[in-house]
């Protein structure tokens, strides 16, 4: 979520924006499904307020 709070707030216009996991995440998330969709989420609600 701090990721792409951010990266709203310091994108350009038009610009592309890629989102590369560069860590660990075990201790967060259940399992990797459970990563992928709060990812979607916040994505989607990123979406919604451009």
């Amino acid at each position: 979520k701090q990721a792409i709070d951010l990266a709203r707030e310091i994108r350009k216009s038009k610009s592309i924006i890629l989102f590369s996991p560069a860590s660990a995440s075990f201790e967060k998330f259940k399992n990797e499904f459970d990563r992928g969709r709060k990812f979607n989420f916040y994505i989607k609600n990123l979406l919604k307020n451009i």
